[in-house]
């Protein structure tokens, strides 16, 4: 089984941005239950956010039960959807996914 550590921090100084730090894996089942549409959504979505946020793809993370896996901050999510990935982003202040109304259709 595959681990994945990832270490988070929070910049010093006045001007000091949030990390989020995101692992998508794009392994076989992975891939096959949509993680290549997260990882992109991903990716496009935080270009723009006001946190320094880093995303990222695994070969696989050694969770094929629970497809499609990702880490988000260190901690491993399961079974994550459209909808879900727009739930965790928000929870993370990363809000413009969830103001897309066009994101759960696709």
């Amino acid at each position: 089984m595959a681990s994945a550590a990832i270490k988070t921090g929070v910049a010093s100084g006045a001007a000091a941005r949030q990390r989020h730090v995101f692992v998508v894996c794009t392994g076989e089942q992975c891939s096959e239950a949509g993680s290549r549409d997260l990882l992109s959504d991903l990716k496009h979505e935080c270009r723009h956010a006001d946190a320094d946020v880093r995303v990222g793809a695994s070969r696989c993370l050694g969770h094929c039960q629970l497809a499609p896996a990702m880490i988000e901050d260190g901690r491993m999510l399961g079974w994550v959807s459209r909808r879900r990935l727009r739930g965790e982003l928000s929870r993370l202040g990363l809000r413009s996914l969830g103001q897309r109304r066009d994101f759960d259709r696709h």
